[in-house]
């Protein structure tokens, strides 16, 4: 049992030795230069600290674009900032709380809705816009050659934000390009994944944080899940097609659907698609600089 407890430890030492290497925080002077100099790389995973049902943590949307940025710092190198806990949000339109089943007339900001026992932790959205300008200025400072935001979180004036602040920093009026993309892909093609605490979500934590999850703070699988309840929406409903019973939908549900191996797919594909991005801009500066839409309208 001891040896046991002494490889882990060890594994465990050796994991983080590996990845240390990746983080700017971690990085010495001379490895920052280093990775500037191999690759001209910084990224920068976003997100709030947001309500995503009792069984998942407050962090989903910034720790799913920690990995994923992770994960593609090791496909194109270069380092990763510190992890932005910050996001927008604004409140529901009438129609949109109609589809969840909760009051039109009521005043509900993202995902705070009247039967969660705590609120999410939303910013303002200039406080937010200032926040992740901050590293942009840091990352022009600091002389790399691109930066890219991994985000987490599918809010629209969120992604408005972010989209203004890729337009302003685009390449040849700005001391740093910045391009923008979204940690959830659906498909190669780019379509996003707009469910919320659903099947993927709660996958991806299951691969990343797998303490953090649980499942059994959850109803019995023969329960459906009312989305008002629950927070737990599934992409259809967002845009516009609930179900009769505004309940998630059965592939959606994470009671039934959440395994490792889907995480492990969600993240293979946005990767593969982010890092797709990236380099076809590094060849081709007039190439998309984000897929914050969800019809991925990109400039």
């Amino acid at each position: 049992m001891a040896q046991s407890r002494v490889s882990t430890a060890l594994g465990l030492k050796a994991i983080v030795t590996k990845q240390r290497t990746f983080f700017f925080a971690h990085a010495r002077p001379d490895e920052v230069l280093a990775a500037r100099e191999k690759s001209g790389l910084l990224w920068l995973p976003v997100g709030p600290l947001e309500w995503h049902g009792p069984h998942l943590p407050f962090g989903v949307d910034a720790l799913n674009a920690e990995s994923t940025a992770l994960a593609c710092a090791r496909k194109l190198g270069g380092l990763i900032l510190p992890t932005l806990f910050c996001g927008t949000e604004r409140e529901r339109s009438s129609n949109m709380l109609a589809d969840l089943e909760l009051d039109p007339t009521a005043h509900i900001v993202g995902m705070d809705f009247p039967a969660h026992s705590l609120p999410s932790g939303y910013f303002p959205e200039e406080e937010f816009g200032l926040q992740v300008r901050g590293w942009i200025e840091r990352a022009a400072e600091w002389r790399f050659s691109l930066l890219v935001i991994v985000n987490g979180h599918g809010a629209v004036n969120h992604n408005a934000t972010l989209d203004r602040l890729v337009q302003a920093h685009r390449a040849g009026n700005s001391a740093i390009p910045v391009l923008a993309f979204l940690a959830l892909v659906a498909e190669s093609s780019g379509r996003l994944n707009i469910g919320h605490a659903s099947a993927d979500e709660t996958s991806l934590m299951q691969i990343d944080h797998p303490n953090d999850v649980a499942l059994e703070l959850l109803p019995p699988k023969e329960i459906r899940l009312k989305s008002a309840n629950f927070g737990i929406v599934d992409d259809l409903t967002f845009r516009g097609h609930p179900l009769s019973d505004h309940t998630l939908r059965d592939e959606d549900d994470p009671r039934l659907h959440s395994n490792a191996g889907r995480g492990q797919a969600v993240r293979a594909e946005t990767v593969a698609y982010i890092c797709g991005k990236v380099h076809e801009f590094l060849l081709d500066p007039t190439a998309p600089r984000a897929n914050l839409s969800h019809t991925i309208n990109i400039r």
